[in-house]
Parts: structure tokens; C-alpha cells; sequence
């Protein structure tokens, strides 16, 4: 029988710390609209959340922004923010971009300034590009509705959106509206890849169960949402194993490799040639 969940002292003194953090989350949004670069508000803004989970997040969980790389080649579209195991993996550097190979992969957070029907469309192509890479050659496992688990042998990855707040008005039925403009922008309504949305200001909705928490109190909803994604990197992170770098290099990495003669088996070989000859 599963036990029950109850509401004790602890869980406001957790409460109150998000609601302090809350407030520098959302000094970071609202910095962000000093520039008019959508490019620079972004960054701003993504940097907020960033910077929370960096603080948030066990020292062995490291958050990056970058793209994410199978051993196939495919390779993801700009993620907002990745989280990854520092202890058994690290990105590829380059000079201006971090590719994070698809098995270190545990967490995707997408961050938008205000969430719209556009917005819902670019967030689906971006889900099901991260649901074609192959990490350990195999696929990300997604939970559909009425599923109490997914396969242990597949690894998977949180996906979710933190947005500071939405288009659509702040009316009852917002849930419902909002979850409509999901649907319609991934085309079913498990919105395959997807995990949690938290709009700030709003709630969080919980797409693969058809559920929602609303609040208007940002401490509680970034509260729910940090517990979700929390819970399942406890859960996912001692699953994971190393990624191969060999494999990555690929077959002529290995092939290239040529054996040293040592000087005095080489010289006895020429010797013994021109004898022969």
C-alpha cells in the first residue's frame, strides 16, 4: 500500500526557501527587459534558471547550454538548458557551442519569457528533435497516459518549460486553454517527450497525467515543479553509465593506432633482410 503523503513543518520551511529564491528569479526576468536583443533577453532570462538549479542541484549535477549529440550524428536543436552528471560525463567544447553526448543527457529545461501558440510550435519541434538521439544506440524512453512506469533497460530525460508567464488571460478555464495550444502544437494529447510545464505566475501542468496544480504564489510553483524534476534525477542519475568516448571517435580511431617496433628488433630485421637478399 503506498503511503501517504502528508503537509508538515517541513515542506513550509521548503516553501519559504522558494519563495526566497523566487525573488531573484524573478529580478532575472525582469532585467531582461532592459534589452531589446530577443537574443540578449533570452540569455538573461535563461540564466536566472540556470543559475537556480546550479544552487538547487547536488554538486555531482551540472547545468550547461548547448546541443545534445548521439553516436549517430544526431544531433539536438538548441536546448536552453541541459543537466548532466559531472562525475561520469562532460560535454564536447568547442569555441562558441557544448555538445552533450546523449547518454549523459537527464534533464532539458526550455525557458520562455511569456508562452504562446508560436512558442508551443517551436517547443514541439524541439521535443521531438531530442526524442530521434539514440544514447547507448537505443531510444529516450517516454511515459504515456495510463503507464505506471517505462522500461528499466531505457534511460530517460526530463523535458520540461519554465515560462515567467502566458498570453492566454488568466481565466479558470486557463488550464484547459493552455493544455488545448499543447495539444495542438504536438499533436496528440500525451504531448509525446514532454514532462512538466511551469508557468510562474500560473501553475504547473503535468501533460502525460492530464493534470494541473494552480497558484498564483511563485514560491509554490516553483516549488512543484523543482520536486518533480528533483525526484525523478534522484530516481535516473545511478542508472546512468559512463559514455564511451571510443565509440564517438569512431572505428578509424582505433585502427590508426600502429604498433612501435623497439630499434634493436628493428635493426636485426634489416639485417636479416640483407642477408636474405
Amino acid at each position: 500500500m503506498p503511503r501517504k503523503r502528508t503537509t508538515g513543518p517541513a515542506a513550509e520551511v521548503l516553501r519559504k526557501l522558494m519563495r526566497s529564491q523566487q525573488d531573484e528569479l524573478s529580478r532575472a526576468f525582469e532585467d531582461a527587459t532592459q534589452y531589446t536583443h530577443s537574443g540578449i533577453r533570452g540569455e538573461v532570462r535563461e540564466g536566472g534558471v540556470r543559475k537556480f538549479l546550479a544552487d538547487q542541484l547536488p554538486q555531482s549535477l551540472n547545468v550547461v547550454t548547448g546541443q545534445a549529440v548521439d553516436y549517430f550524428g544526431t544531433v539536438s536543436r538548441q536546448l536552453d538548458i541541459m543537466v548532466y552528471d559531472a562525475t561520469l560525463n562532460a560535454p564536447f567544447q568547442g569555441e562558441r557551442i557544448k555538445l552533450l553526448p546523449a547518454e549523459a543527457l537527464l534533464a532539458i529545461v526550455e525557458v520562455k519569457s511569456k508562452l504562446s501558440s508560436q512558442e508551443w510550435r517551436r517547443i514541439a519541434q524541439s521535443a521531438a528533435k531530442y526524442l530521434e538521439l539514440r544514447p547507448y544506440r537505443r531510444q529516450f524512453a517516454t511515459r504515456r497516459g495510463g503507464q505506471s512506469s517505462v522500461p528499466d533497460e531505457l534511460p530517460r530525460c526530463f523535458y520540461s518549460v519554465v515560462a515567467f508567464s502566458s498570453d492566454l488571460s488568466a481565466s479558470p478555464e486557463w488550464p484547459q486553454r493552455e493544455s488545448a495550444r499543447m495539444t495542438e502544437a504536438f499533436g496528440s494529447e500525451e504531448c509525446l517527450g514532454l514532462d512538466r510545464v511551469l508557468i510562474l505566475d500560473r501553475g504547473v501542468i503535468n501533460p502525460g497525467e492530464c493534470r494541473y496544480r494552480a497558484s498564483n504564489d511563485f514560491g509554490t510553483n516553483l516549488f512543484t515543479w523543482y520536486v518533480s524534476m528533483a525526484n525523478f534525477l534522484n530516481r535516473e542519475a545511478p542508472r546512468r553509465k559512463p559514455m564511451d568516448w571510443q565509440q564517438y571517435a569512431g572505428a578509424s580511431f582505433d585502427t590508426s593506432w600502429r604498433r612501435i617496433v623497439p630499434r634493436n628488433k628493428l635493426s636485426t630485421s634489416r639485417a636479416s633482410f640483407r642477408r636474405g637478399r
